[in-house]
């Protein structure tokens, strides 16, 4: 069977994908682009070996690793442009880099990407642009609705929740960034390791899962999936729970499985599996709670206005497909900054939120700010300047030093149990019956959760 190479570039292969890259087993341990390392795209599409994997790539100093990854997106964006009959000299880029980058990653990432756009694009630096992409989101999602409002735009992360809370301009008629706020809460707080690495043996959902998806993908008989069996073991001996998890996630798109009817295809739906389960309902419910929680105590401790609007991006967030359906996620966000703020919404709240491709909602975003002339413009500086991590403690600036002090922890584990009985409050039974969380480990929840 044939089919040509549009069809799988289209269908199979393509972006969005993991910032991943191969290495040759038999490679002399070198870094050369398609003789030693390369994207894999085949990566959790189709089973390969003689290939290392290196998965969730950063930018941390001289990084070459990420520098070769980086060299294949330029030269498929020249060859894309090349396709489209574009002048290359006319070509223009935006890049995005994290809020929490160091200003020396920021000027060796920046380096970088101005050699590899000389190399391989023009000459002209001036078409290659960068933006936070903290603030890239709400530019996209933005409309005349929200002018004069308070909004806040959330991108739940791999590794960290990068949250922009815009207030009304002082003459009323539009809205400014005033806070900037990245932590380390984000997906693999429930889909990672944690604090520990390569401890996925230890994950009572991946062992229950994993074990799921093995006995259904052994008992199909019609879809020719048994491949997959290979991919997650290899996946699974590194141990890695957000890669296992990432893969869970991935195998209902597979080719083999998307002309499926929804209802067959939920079996295979890592997404819909958890949205139904009830005895882990919780654990999302509980994650997400406590990131609005957070950011409705930083807005109203800072004198702000309750926002009109929350926008969603990054990969983390489809687990707000897991929470619930948008309506339910609504309500649920709605109730939390009412009783942070102890007052009811007078307008209309709503939550944006792309849900099948949310990481590409930064990228619009860029791309609409490029092309917008009154569009405001930041330099790293004035990042800088709106940068706040609220302590939820009587006194900011905390130092390495303060936290250690058993004062500052005994503060912070109150605050903790404050949101813990705030959440349990919030789960009244209405609230439980409507997200499906199951009664007895919702009662088991509340004896343990201030547990040490």
């Amino acid at each position: 069977r044939f089919k040509g190479m549009y069809y799988y570039i289209d269908n199979v292969y393509g972006f969005p994908l993991r910032s991943s890259l191969a290495r040759n087993v038999e490679s002399d341990g070198g870094c050369r682009l398609f003789h030693d390392v390369n994207i894999p795209f085949l990566y959790e599409r189709k089973f390969f070996d003689g290939y290392h994997v290196t998965t969730n790539l950063k930018w941390k100093g001289d990084n070459r690793q990420a520098k070769e990854f980086l060299r294949e997106i330029v030269l498929l964006i020249k060859a894309k442009a090349l396709l489209e009959n574009s002048d290359l000299r006319r070509v223009e880029i935006v890049y995005f880099y994290p809020v929490s980058m160091s200003g020396s990653d920021r000027r060796q990432l920046r380096e970088t990407w101005e050699d590899l756009f000389r190399t391989y694009i023009s000459d002209n630096t001036d078409h290659l642009h960068n933006c936070t992409e903290s603030l890239a989101p709400a530019a996209y999602y933005k409309g005349p609705d929200v002018d004069g409002a308070s909004y806040v735009s959330i991108d739940i992360g791999g590794g960290t929740s990068d949250v922009v809370i815009y207030q009304p301009t002082p003459d009323g008629m539009g809205s400014q960034p005033v806070v900037i706020s990245s932590f380390r809460f984000a997906g693999n707080a429930i889909f990672g390791d944690a604090f520990v690495q390569q401890d996925a043996a230890r994950n009572p959902l991946l062992e229950h899962y994993t074990r799921y998806f093995k006995q259904l993908i052994a008992s199909d008989r019609s879809c020719n999936i048994s491949y997959l069996t290979s991919i997650l073991d290899k996946i699974t001996a590194q141990q890695r729970s957000e890669d296992i998890n990432a893969f869970l996630f991935s195998i209902e798109n597979v080719e083999e499985l998307r002309g499926l009817r929804e209802i067959d295809r939920n079996l295979y739906s890592y997404n819909a599996l958890l949205r139904n389960d009830g005895q882990r309902k919780i654990i999302f419910m509980y994650f997400y709670s406590a990131i609005i929680y957070y950011i409705a105590s930083m807005m109203h401790a800072r004198g702000y206005r309750m926002p009109k609007q929350l926008y969603f991006s990054g990969t983390g967030s489809k687990i707000l497909n897991i929470v619930g359906n948008a309506s339910m996620v609504t309500e649920l966000s709605k109730l939390i900054f009412e009783k942070v703020y102890g007052q009811r919404y007078t307008e209309r709240f709503t939550l944006k939120i792309e849900t099948e491709c949310p990481k590409q909602i930064t990228c619009r975003g860029g791309v609409k700010m490029l092309g917008d002339n009154d569009a405001p413009t930041f330099t790293p500086r004035e990042v800088n300047a709106l940068k706040f991590n609220y302590s939820m403690l009587d006194h900011e600036g905390l130092t390495l030093a303060g936290i250690k002090t058993v004062e500052t922890r005994e503060a912070i584990t109150q605050r903790v149990k404050e949101f813990n009985q705030f959440f349990i409050e919030l789960c009244d039974s209405d609230m439980r019956d409507d997200f499906g969380i199951d009664r007895n480990v919702f009662k088991v929840f509340g004896e343990v959760v201030n547990d040490d």
